[in-house]
């Protein structure tokens, strides 16, 4: 008898509980939901850009890893090559942070292939120290290669806040820009009186986020090419005229298999 009582009691607790936990978990279901209309509401007028940055500054990393997701490394590839064998020059811009890391054999070998002039752009030197910069500069010529180092990012801002003031680093980056411009019209030079020609392309190429499109913008001293923080932002080749006898081709990152 006793022990039918206690059976009886503990089967009464169990229904109790389980109606609690019910209750309970449609209490936050009802929440739950709650939040989601009050989120779609918030977001209803914002633009596919906009809510796309939004999520990248909310889940960084998951943005990071969305955007990898949807890049076609054949396409890129693909599109390297075709920059690497038809245009007349290459930029090859490497991470001042890496410089021996932003380097890709597979595009020298296939620049080297084709016989391409090339100039080497040191991007990013404002975050390393300058004489390691210099050194990386140093090194690469006594490889026989053309040389110019770049702060990209420092140009960039004066463009975007139309900042008047001129720095002494601003003026630092202004002799590189001169610098990288006299060798693209030396090329040029050269070109038109080989191969008769009226314009040169140059092919812009590098990994990602080593700020390709930066450098562009920096020549036409505009902005003319998107740029971001996000990697694989750059997802199809872009030509752009910096004058009458030369135009860039801003191309997508190379990415590691």
């Amino acid at each position: 008898m006793l022990i039918d009582e206690m059976e009886a009691e503990f089967e009464t607790m169990k229904q109790k509980k389980e109606k609690g936990v019910t209750q309970f978990a449609e209490t936050v279901k009802a929440q739950v939901d709650k939040e989601m209309v009050d989120d779609k509401d918030k977001t209803a007028g914002l633009t596919k850009e906009e809510l796309e940055e939004a999520e990248r500054l909310i889940d960084p990393e998951g943005a990071q890893a969305q955007a990898v997701a949807s890049v076609s490394k054949k396409g890129i590839w693909r599109d390297i090559k075709k920059v690497c064998q038809q245009c007349d020059v290459i930029m090859y811009v490497l991470d001042a942070r890496d410089p021996k890391g932003s380097r890709c054999a597979e595009v020298e070998e296939l620049l080297e292939e084709h016989g391409k002039k090339v100039i080497y752009v040191i991007n990013k030197v404002d975050l390393v120290p300058s004489e390691n910069a210099e050194a990386w500069k140093a090194a690469l010529k006594e490889e026989g290669h053309n040389v110019v180092v770049f702060q990209a990012n420092l140009m960039t801002r004066k463009m975007e806040t139309e900042e008047e003031q001129v720095s002494p680093a601003m003026q630092a980056q202004q002799k590189n820009v001169e610098r990288l411009m006299k060798a693209l019209f030396k090329y040029y030079l050269k070109f038109a009186e080989k191969k008769e020609l009226e314009s040169i392309s140059v092919g812009v190429v590098g990994y990602t986020n080593s700020g390709k499109s930066s450098i562009i913008n920096c020549l036409r001293n505009k902005i003319v090419c998107p740029t971001s923080s996000q990697q694989f932002l750059t997802k199809k080749l872009q030509e752009v005229k910096l004058n009458s006898q030369i135009y860039l081709v801003d191309c997508p990152g190379v990415v590691l298999s």
